[in-house]
């Protein structure tokens, strides 16, 4: 069985703990996963599960949820194309998102930190067609959005037939209540739940690889946090978490050449909680891969999954 556990490393007064999977976490999956659903609650409705991402990701979640156990939780989703959204619920929108590296490679779980948003604008080209891309159309210009346009064209051919002309041959297109300020924030929502952290997950999910950050915050700091995250400059997480609080950073890799990366950094030393609840989590998935012939159906797959997630713990 592989195994789920997290290596450790300290600096700048912030402890992190990280895990690096390839989507095997879980070896033994419920057959059932593959095929037709039938209509209502499934898988992906329930637990985010997919005939990609498998039941490793109701390991994530559960993981999560039981980490943040005694704090608010508020969380941002990141994606190419997802906009802020009220069906969420209330959000605040801020200035920067966190990352680490994700993709196969030398650097392949790197802590990179807090960078600005992605863009989701939609650009609409003269002949019609539609695509999604990281250049912003509320900002000057760049070199950097010339050369991520110009990446673009490698997928959109006829847009640059001419050598040297100029990629900048698009006009954002926006859903009817779209906000400007929507292209250059994030959203924060308030995460009251585990359903209510699988939802934020589920808007994510249509990228190469699928991002959230989680912050476990006391009750009394959701105003300094989004105040952190509305700064001119990137915040420091030893600065933006007081001990005892959580920063998670959980990513799934989604496409060919991306990985699934857990990351939980604190100001104060949380490595036993980490390994004493990892160590839970690698027990209840061998629950589940020893019970996985008994599943007869949707509803008693769910059931299984929602026990070793610790849904109804």
């Amino acid at each position: 069985m592989p195994s789920f556990e997290f290596e450790r490393f300290e600096s700048e007064g912030v402890f992190t703990y990280r895990y690096v999977g390839d989507g095997s976490l879980v070896e033994r999956s419920w057959p059932g996963i593959v095929g037709d659903w039938p209509e209502g609650l499934s898988s992906m409705s329930e637990f985010n599960i997919n005939n990609n991402n498998r039941e490793e990701v109701a390991v994530y979640l559960g993981f999560v949820w039981k980490l943040r156990e005694g704090l608010s939780a508020y969380a941002i989703p990141s994606s190419i194309g997802e906009y802020a959204s009220s069906a969420l619920g209330a959000y605040d929108l801020v200035k920067w998102d966190f990352r680490v590296e994700v993709q196969e490679g030398p650097e392949l779980g790197r802590v990179i930190g807090f960078l600005p948003p992605r863009t989701s604008t939609h650009w609409e080209f003269s002949d019609g067609a539609e695509t999604s891309g990281p250049a912003n159309s509320r900002q000057p210009l760049t070199e950097q959005a010339r050369a991520d346009l110009a990446e673009m064209g490698k997928y959109v051919p006829r847009l640059f037939a001419d050598e040297g002309a100029d990629p900048f041959r698009a006009t954002p297109h926006h859903p009817p209540d779209w906000q400007p300020d929507w292209d250059s924030h994030a959203a924060l929502y308030p995460v009251k739940s585990f359903a209510a952290l699988r939802d934020v997950q589920a808007t994510t999910l249509a990228d190469a690889a699928s991002t959230v950050t989680i912050f476990g915050a006391e009750a009394n700091c959701h105003a300094d946090l989004v105040h952190a995250l509305r700064a001119e400059s990137p915040p420091r997480v030893a600065d933006l978490i007081a001990p005892g609080e959580l920063l998670v950073s959980l990513n799934l890799g989604i496409d060919i050449g991306y990985f699934d990366v857990l990351l939980v950094q604190s100001t104060s030393d949380i490595g036993e909680t980490v390994d004493l609840l990892a160590a839970n989590f690698q027990e209840r998935i061998g629950d589940y891969e020893a019970s996985v012939d008994e599943i007869a159906d949707v509803p008693g797959f769910l059931a299984a999954v929602n026990r070793f997630a610790g849904v109804s713990d």
